[in-house]
C-alpha cells in the first residue's frame, strides 16, 4: 500500500505527457508505454486492491489520465485471472492504459456536450488510435 500513491502519481504524470504528445500530433511509443504498464502490473501482482483504491480518488482534472491506469489496472486483474501468459497480460494492460488516447485530439467543447452530437461532431469523433500510435 505505501509504494500504490508513488506509482499512481507517476502514471498520472506519465500518461498525462503521452495524451499531450497526441494532442501535438505526435505518436506514442508503445515500448514507452510498457513500461508504465510494467509497473502497473507488479503492483497489481503484489495487491490489486491498493492501485483500485486509489485511482478511484479523482477529480475532473485528472479524470481522463487517471481513469486510464486504473482500466489499465483493472485489464492487468483480469487477465491474470484469465489466466494468460504474460505477454497477454502487458498487451491487456496497455490496451486498458491507451483506451481513451483518441479522446485526445477531440475539441472539449464536443466531448463534454450534452446531448447527440450533429454528423459533423460525430465524424470528429471516430477513433484515431492507429494515428497515434507506433509499435
Amino acid at each position: 500500500m505505501a509504494e500504490a500513491p508513488k506509482i499512481v502519481g507517476a502514471s498520472k504524470s506519465a500518461v498525462s505527457k503521452m495524451f499531450a504528445e497526441v494532442r501535438m500530433g505526435k505518436a506514442v511509443s508503445s515500448e514507452q508505454a510498457l513500461v508504465l504498464v510494467d509497473d502497473i502490473s507488479a503492483l497489481v501482482a503484489r495487491n490489486v486492491g491498493a492501485i483500485t483504491s486509489l485511482v478511484r480518488l479523482k477529480n475532473k482534472d485528472d479524470y481522463t489520465y487517471m481513469h486510464s491506469v486504473a482500466v489499465c489496472a483493472l485489464m492487468v486483474a483480469l487477465a491474470r485471472q484469465l489466466k494468460l501468459e504474460e505477454d497477454q497480460v502487458r498487451q491487456a494492460g496497455l490496451a486498458g492504459l491507451f483506451h481513451d488516447v483518441g479522446k485526445m485530439q477531440i475539441d472539449n467543447g464536443i466531448l463534454d456536450k450534452p446531448g447527440s452530437l450533429s454528423d459533423e461532431e460525430f465524424l470528429e469523433v471516430k477513433p484515431t488510435l492507429n494515428a497515434v500510435m507506433t509499435y
